[in-house]
């Protein structure tokens, strides 16, 4: 488990680097940065029977979409996904203490947009880190299990503006990892606020 939370925190590091250099980059050009957060359901779709979240994942999604040219931009995002409770041990009458699936991204990439009257639509595709724990099934015991891996996917969604400042977003993602040592397909849809700065 040190292992893997040593390598998520790298991908956070090497995502927030990535965000740094962009903006670095591009700071000559003045880019817009909208800020956005918002709430995630996702279903993930395992080939391992024996695996599994406890049905679908609720969470939160955070990140900033950093304009590098007209209708181009980079997205870096950050998701928190969560499951059902489960308590590792014998199936019949489990000892260990109370766990939650959980499955963590940190992922960054290209976004393309257009815009009319004041609605944007926007593609975009993302690649990083995934974290996860899930619940392992055996003959008669239950257990918990830890993993990270490379996650990238595609998505899409619309934004519109509220006022000046203030805006909302809906969005659907696909991703694809090999958490737990299988083909891992995840599809996330998200609702949230967008924030546009003032700038200086």
């Amino acid at each position: 488990m040190c292992v893997s939370r040593a390598r998520l925190r790298d991908a956070r590091t090497i995502t927030i680097l990535l965000a740094v250099l962009l903006l670095a980059s591009a700071a000559a050009a003045q880019p817009a940065v909208r800020v956005i957060g918002g709430y995630l359901y996702a279903h993930p779709g395992f080939e391992d029977v024996k695996i599994s979240t406890a049905g679908s994942l609720n969470g939160w999604s955070a990140g900033a979409d950093i304009s590098v040219r007209d209708h181009l931009g980079v997205l870096v995002r950050t998701d928190g996904l969560f499951g059902g409770v489960f308590r590792p041990g014998f199936v019949i009458r489990p000892l260990g203490d109370e766990m939650r699936s959980t499955l963590y991204t940190v992922t960054a990439g290209p976004r393309v947009s257009m815009t009319s009257h004041d609605i944007t639509v926007f593609a975009d595709a993302l690649f990083g880190m995934a974290h996860g724990r899930a619940r392992s099934m055996g003959i008669d015991f239950l257990s918990a299990v830890d993993d990270t891996k490379f996650v990238g996917g595609v998505g899409g969604g619309v934004q519109t503006r509220v006022t000046a400042l203030i805006g909302v977003e809906a969005d659907v993602q696909y991703r694809r990892t090999s958490l737990f040592n299988q083909t891992l397909n995840i599809v996330e849809i998200g609702a949230g606020v967008v924030v546009t700065p003032r700038k200086r």
